[in-house]
């Protein structure tokens, strides 16, 4: 995401503040009792929900940027943002505002997109936020269930056990619950934002896989395993409109890193993708994938059981 710094690094300290609350939250849920509990579990929705929002936009800012288009000049105004979320106290707002306001002066996005784009992720952690609730009372339930009979001698004592276990649940789920979303959030955004507004300045996109020794399908790394191919398919490129960024949009397993980045029919055209009358060299795009339209076709990747 190197065209995108500023933007995926604010957005970074967003998720690790997210991340330390969400985490908070979700202890505070797993321990709490009848309506005391429902209402941290609330108040987890609503901090996911902000979190995702800002990946969101991140994700859009960085298609413009990366595309070399000029964003807005004037910031609106913080008292719209601000009634996007009147009603959510569980956020500090101006830290909010603000970070919002970074985002939109670096994207052309009208403010009633804004709204729609709230409501789609105060959805998606509605959604997320039962899951997590689901699995991660049954994973509290089955380590409470694991105590041999007698073993606890005290009231004390199993408060303490299940203060421990919830913090165990919390830290593990909590980190990925955020990261996979937040960059689930960005990727979708960067793709839709650049097929349905940039076909006048990009045509392909470029899957981007992080290239160290945590990558999964590294031959030398530390997981490289063939059926993991993330290595393998780093600079596979196709069009924004191609059905296939419906598939393979990051990320596309657990903790994937992955990213997509724009090219413009300038560069498209250097490499011989595309024509000088703004049309795609499909032939040469199918010789430059190669063997990773191969692992598509075969269902290798994205990883599998991971959508």
């Amino acid at each position: 995401m190197k065209y995108a710094s500023p933007y995926y690094r604010r957005l970074l300290a967003i998720q690790d503040a997210g991340v330390r609350g969400l985490k908070k939250k979700l202890t505070q849920a797993l321990l709490g009792k009848g309506q005391e509990s429902e209402i941290q579990w609330d108040e987890f929705r609503d901090m996911l929900s902000r979190v995702l929002l800002i990946a969101d936009l991140a994700g859009r800012a960085s298609a413009y940027v990366s595309a070399g288009i000029p964003g807005k000049k004037e910031p609106i105004k913080n008292s719209h943002i601000k009634a996007l979320y009147a009603d959510d106290p569980m956020f500090k707002i101006m830290p909010f505002v603000r970070a919002v306001n970074f985002m939109l002066t670096r994207a052309s996005i009208p403010f009633h997109e804004v709204e729609a784009l709230s409501r789609a992720a105060k959805n998606r952690a509605f959604w997320v936020a039962g899951v997590t609730k689901m699995e991660t009372l049954d994973l509290l339930k089955n380590k409470l269930a694991m105590i041999p009979a007698g073993q606890m001698e005290s009231t004390a004592e199993f408060a303490k056990f299940a203060r421990e276990a919830a913090q165990s649940i919390s830290d593990s789920h909590a980190e990925t619950i955020l990261r996979t979303n937040v960059s689930r959030a960005f990727n979708q955004a960067h793709v839709s934002e650049t097929a349905n507004k940039m076909g006048k300045y990009v045509a392909l996109l470029r899957l981007d896989e992080v290239h160290d020794n945590r990558t999964r399908g590294n031959p030398n790394g530390l997981y490289p395993s063939p059926r993991h191919p993330h290595w393998q398919m780093d600079g596979y490129i196709a069009s924004p409109h191609d059905p296939v960024w419906s598939v393979i949009t990051p990320p596309n397993g657990y903790n994937c890193r992955a990213s997509t980045t724009p090219i413009t029919w300038e560069t498209a055209q250097k490499k011989g993708w595309a024509t000088s009358d703004g049309k795609l060299k499909m032939d040469a795009i199918h010789r430059h994938n190669g063997g990773r339209q191969k692992l598509l076709d075969s269902k290798i990747y994205p990883d599998a059981g991971f959508q």
